[in-house]
C-alpha cells in the first residue's frame, strides 16, 4: 500500500467502537501500530482535559438510549444527568464499602430529580465559620425544609421523629424554641426561652396531654403573667374538674376526693398574708378566719387520737360555748386556768375515774357553795381537807365511814348504820392540839380512853342558870387544886366532880404519890359516911328508892 498523508484521508463525522486509530508505540521502541476506539476509550493512562479556560467545550456521555445521558455545558458550567428512571441508582460514586463520597464544592445550584439514598454516607452542606454556611432546601408535596446558610432552619409541614430523642442545643450552648399557633394570631405561641430557662405559653392556648399522662413538667411553671393572668382548667372523668378563674382569682375544685402526701399551707405566714378557709358539710361547716386567727366548727368534732392545741411555752386559749353566753368551758393559756361555767344540776358528769394531780405532785381542789366563803377545800401542798359551811346539816354520810382506819376492823373511828358509832383502840381527846394521848411525851399511846383536857372555857353556872336548857348536860375536864378532874354539870348549873362506886356504894378513891416514890391509895365510902352523920345529927342525909 502506498504511503499516504493523514491530512489527505477522508474525514468521517462519527466513530464506532471498532474504528482503528494510528498509534506510535514507544514500548520498548518506537513502532507504528493501531488501537480500536473501544480499547482506547476504555483506558486512558494520563490526565485528560477537554478544552481550556480560554476555549471551553461541551462534553456529552450517552447511555443505552438517547434519553439517558450526562452533559457538561461549558456556556453555563452546568453538569446535567438525564438518567433512565427504571434503575434505582443512576449515580454511583465509590464502592459502597471503603470509598463513599459525593462532594459539591461549586457555588451555585444542584438540581437532582429522583431519589438520593445516603444510607451509608454523610451529607455535609457548607462548613463551619462565618460566611462558610450554605443553603439547603428540601421540598415535599406541600411542605419543605430550608436553611438560609446562616442560622435559621425553616420547616414547612410535619416533623415526625420516630424512636429517638429531639435535642435542641446542648449543656454549653442553649437554644430558644418557639412554636406558633393558630394562623393570624400574633399572640398564640409556645416559647422556650433559653435566657431564663422558662417555657412561656401565650394566651389564648390549650395544652392537651394524652390518656397516659404525657404532659410532664420538671421545675417551676407559670401560667399567664401578673398583668393579664390565665385561666386553668383540669378536666376529669364523670364531670369532675379543677378550675382557676384568673378574672375572679378563684380556685374551684369539683372532685371526688383529694389526697395530700405532704404539708398543706394556706398563706405564707406573714402578718399581712392571712387567708380564710371554709369546709362545708351536710349540716354545718368549719370556718378558719385568717384575720382573726380563729377556727369555728359548726357541727361535731371527732378526734380519734391525740389532740393538741398550741405548743409548749406558747399555748392558745380554748373556749367551748354552752347553750347561752354565760355557759361554757374556757382554758386561759396565759394563766394556765380552766374555767367550767356549767349548769347547776348535773353540770359536770364524769363516767369513770377522776384524778387531780398525780402521785407526789400536789394539786388543790375547791368546791364552792352558794354562800360567801363556804367551801370544801383540799390543800394538796399541806395535805389538808377543810370544810367551811354554815348549813344545818353540814356533811351527811349515808354510808359507813371509817376515820383513821383502813377498814371496819382497824383502829379508828367507825360510823356505821343505822345510827351507830364507835372508837376502836384509838384514844378520843377533847382539847386543843397540845393534848397528850400518852402518859408522857414520847410514851406509848393510850388505848380505848377518852382524854379530856382542862377546858379553856368550861360551862358557866350563872349562864346555865339564867338560860336553862333541860334537854342537855355538860361533861368536861377542869383543873382543881392543881389536878384536872372530870366534872359534870346538870341543866340547873349544879357542878359535881365525878367519883367512883364499888358494890353499889359511892366510894371516893384516890391514889396519892408519896415522897418515897410509893403511891398512897385512899378510899372513902361516901355512903357509910353519910349514914354515920345521920346517926350523929339525926338528919336524913340519904334518900333511896327503886324503880
Amino acid at each position: 500500500m502506498a504511503d499516504r498523508k493523514i491530512t489527505d484521508l477522508t474525514e468521517i463525522s462519527a466513530l464506532s467502537a471498532d474504528d482503528v486509530i494510528h498509534i506510535i508505540d514507544f514500548n520498548p521502541s518506537a513502532r507504528n501500530t493501531k488501537i480500536t476506539m473501544a480499547n482506547f476509550l476504555s483506558f486512558i493512562p494520563s490526565n485528560t482535559t477537554f478544552g481550556s479556560s480560554s476555549t471551553p467545550c461541551d462534553v456529552t456521555i450517552y447511555g443505552s438510549n438517547m434519553n439517558a445521558n450526562q452533559t457538561f455545558t461549558s456556556a453555563n458550567d452546568t453538569h446535567t444527568f438525564n438518567c433512565n428512571t427504571q434503575f434505582t441508582s443512576f449515580v454511583s460514586i465509590g464502592d459502597a464499602t471503603t470509598f463513599n463520597s459525593l462532594v459539591f464544592n461549586h457555588w451555585g445550584y444542584y438540581n437532582i430529580t429522583g431519589e438520593v439514598n445516603a444510607a451509608a454516607a454523610n451529607v455535609i452542606v457548607g462548613t463551619t465559620g462565618v460566611g462558610n454556611g450554605k443553603k439547603l432546601e428540601l421540598y415535599g408535596d406541600t411542605g419543605h425544609i430550608k436553611t438560609d446558610g446562616d442560622q435559621a432552619v425553616e420547616i414547612s409541614g410535619q416533623l415526625n421523629v420516630i424512636a429517638n430523642s429531639v435535642i435542641v442545643g446542648n449543656n454549653t450552648v442553649g437554644q430558644d424554641i418557639k412554636a406558633w399557633g393558630e394562623d393570624g394570631i400574633a399572640t398564640d405561641w409556645v416559647w422556650w426561652k433559653k435566657a431564663t430557662s422558662t417555657l412561656e405559653v401565650a394566651n389564648p392556648t390549650q395544652i392537651v396531654a394524652n390518656s397516659s399522662g404525657a404532659l410532664y413538667v420538671d421545675g417551676a411553671s407559670q401560667l399567664g403573667c401578673e398583668a393579664t393572668g390565665s385561666d386553668l382548667k383540669v378536666i376529669g372523668s364523670g364531670g369532675y374538674n379543677i378550675y382557676f378563674d384568673s378574672a375572679a382569682n378563684k380556685w374551684t375544685q369539683n372532685v371526688a376526693n383529694t389526697e395530700w402526701a405532704g404539708d398543706f399551707h394556706f398563706g405564707n405566714g406573714g402578718l399581712g398574708n392571712q387567708y380564710d378557709m371554709t369546709l362545708y358539710g351536710a349540716g354545718g361547716n368549719t370556718f378558719w378566719d385568717g384575720s382573726a386567727t380563729q377556727m369555728t366548727i359548726n357541727g361535731g368534732l371527732n378526734a380519734n387520737g391525740i389532740t393538741e392545741v398550741g405548743q409548749s411555752g406558747a399555748g392558745f386559749n380554748v373556749t367551748i360555748n354552752g347553750s347561752n353566753g354565760a355557759r361554757g368551758l374556757y382554758w386561759n393559756s396565759a394563766t394556765d386556768v380552766m374555767t367550767a361555767n356549767v349548769a347547776g344540776t348535773d353540770g359536770f358528769i364524769v363516767h369513770g375515774s377522776l384524778v387531780t394531780g398525780q402521785d407526789t405532785v400536789e394539786a388543790n381542789v375547791t368546791f364552792h357553795s352558794s354562800s360567801t366563803n363556804e367551801n370544801l377545800f383540799f390543800n394538796g401542798t399541806d395535805r389538808e381537807l377543810s370544810y367551811t359551811s354554815t348549813s344545818t346539816e353540814g356533811a351527811t354520810f349515808t354510808s359507813n365511814v371509817h376515820l383513821g382506819a383502813a377498814d371496819s376492823t382497824s383502829d379508828g373511828l367507825h360510823m356505821y348504820g343505822p345510827g351507830l358509832m364507835r372508837v376502836q383502840t384509838t384514844p378520843v381527846g377533847i382539847g386543843d392540839s397540845n393534848i397528850n394521848f400518852a402518859y408522857a411525851t414520847g410514851g406509848n399511846v393510850l388505848e380505848d380512853t377518852v382524854v379530856m383536857q382542862n377546858a379553856s372555857a368550861p360551862p358557866s353556872i350563872t349562864q346555865v342558870q339564867n338560860v336553862p336548857n333541860h334537854t342537855q348536860a355538860y361533861l368536861y375536864g377542869k383543873v382543881d387544886s392543881g389536878s384536872c378532874s372530870i366534872w359534870a354539870m346538870d341543866s340547873n348549873g349544879v357542878e359535881v366532880r365525878q367519883a367512883s362506886h364499888e358494890d353499889g356504894e359511892w366510894v371516893h378513891y384516890e391514889r396519892v404519890p408519896q415522897a418515897d416514890g410509893k403511891v398512897l391509895n385512899r378510899k372513902i365510902n361516901m355512903l357509910k359516911l353519910a349514914r354515920a352523920l345521920e346517926q350523929v345529927t339525926g338528919e336524913s342525909l340519904v334518900t333511896e328508892w327503886t324503880e
